[in-house]
């Protein structure tokens, strides 16, 4: 890999790593040199960008690039993914020796992990897969044996791994999970309160709080303050409805 990011969707959260790694929440270029650094087809995608101040920020929620900011702040960005691929294979381990009761069954779906070339591939690229699958299993890892505790810490690795990269991977993965949470767990209100509470800083940071800023720094100033005062409301709404849930409880 040369230690290079080699498409868009790697590149976008390899350029947002650098601007938080350099204490900002958006880079910045001369503006009338947005055209020629970014494509037009590229702007408002990948990229988000502001052709009268030169904003640029990633077209994706911050997870991914939070998680690489410290590695890119030691100058090692590139031993991020490996990393975030060792710590699955314990979440694995975890999971297997859970499931099935011994180390046997550990021992293999280990093997099966590490003979697949998309898990290897994807742990030495730039890629967001590798720690959406992290976070993924640490949720499911979290559920299999759910308590109070356990039910609102799923919630909390949940939300972060809806907004990782993006939020539909986790949706499709953690739909069923939420829907047995809902079936089997007693108090059934209680237990997708705790779900739902974890869920809830990521939520409002990583992504309400991050529409917010990256309308405020990107869009033309009309725009942004439509979205604005938009987002605004529909996060006070939102927390005045949990509000009023938890005190009904």
């Amino acid at each position: 890999y040369k230690n290079h990011p080699l498409s868009m969707d790697e590149y976008a959260d390899w350029f947002q790593s650098r601007v938080f790694a350099a204490g900002s929440l958006a880079g910045r270029w001369p503006p009338e040199l947005v055209d020629w650094l970014l494509p037009k087809g590229f702007q408002g995608s990948f990229l988000k960008v502001s052709t009268s101040t030169g904003a640029v920020m990633s077209g994706y929620f911050p997870g991914y690039a939070l998680v690489q900011a410290p590695f890119v702040f030691l100058g090692i960005p590139w031993l991020c993914n490996p990393v975030l691929v060792g710590v699955t294979l314990l979440v694995l381990a975890y999971i297997a020796r859970t499931l099935f009761g011994n180390s046997t069954s550990a021992g293999w779906v280990l093997l099966f992990a590490i003979a697949s070339p998309v898990f290897l591939v994807n742990g030495i690229s730039y890629y967001s897969s590798s720690g959406q699958l992290l976070l993924n299993l640490a949720f499911c890892a979290l559920l299999l044996k759910p308590s109070p505790r356990r039910l609102f810490l799923a919630g909390v690795v949940g939300g972060l791994s809806a907004f990782y990269h993006n939020p539909i991977r986790h949706v499709f993965f953690a739909l069923p999970w939420v829907l047995w949470i809902g079936w089997t767990y007693r108090p059934r209100l209680k237990g997708m309160f705790l779900l739902a509470a974890g869920y809830l800083p990521s939520v409002l940071i990583l992504g309400g709080a991050w529409l917010y800023f990256r309308t405020q720094i990107t869009a033309n100033p009309l725009a942004a303050g439509a979205a604005t005062a938009a987002g605004a409301g529909a996060l006070v709404e939102s927390a005045a409805g949990i509000g009023t849930a938890i005190t009904g409880l």
